[in-house]
């Protein structure tokens, strides 16, 4: 139930879909996890196929990330703990599509220290204290990673 509410509620922020394929898959995988949510057997049961359950299983993976990437020692663990999964299905999963979890992790605490940096309300901040808040623990890494990503060092972005 907890995947089926999580996929849900993904597709309630999504809102409508660009092509009527995007939409039969939502919709065969909400027949999948409800399949699987109810616990229905024979034929029925086929329904919760596993890219059904992958599905809802990455995206609440995704969800996750995006919760928690704040925090310094946030984890593949943290994720797998969580949902009851293990560490390297959450991490197959990922790279399945192409990003691993670090990088996730990374490329949202670097567009959240951006954003932090460019805006207004944090003028009179460090930028030490920016890129504590966006999740970093380790400046020398953080100002590689920004100068990498965006070209320029922190300093230059303000």
């Amino acid at each position: 139930m907890t995947l089926l509410r999580a996929y849900h509620q993904l597709l309630v922020t999504t809102g409508s879909f660009s092509s009527p394929a995007l939409t039969r898959h939502a919709g065969e995988t909400l027949l999948d996890l409800v399949a699987l949510a109810t616990g229905l057997k024979g034929k029925a049961a086929d329904l919760g196929s596993a890219k059904g359950l992958r599905a809802a299983r990455l995206s609440a993976i995704l969800q996750k990330i995006e919760q928690h990437y704040r925090e310094p020692s946030f984890s593949s663990g943290h994720v797998a703990a969580q949902l009851a999964l293990s560490s390297r299905y959450v991490n197959d999963l990922l790279h399945e599509t192409g990003r691993s979890f670090a990088d996730r992790v990374l490329e949202l605490r670097l567009q959240e220290a951006f954003r932090m940096l460019t805006s207004e309300r944090f003028r009179a901040e460090r930028i030490s204290d920016i890129a504590y808040r966006a999740g970093f623990s380790d400046i020398s890494y953080f100002n590689r990673s920004f100068r990498a990503r965006f070209g320029c060092t922190p300093k230059a972005a303000r």
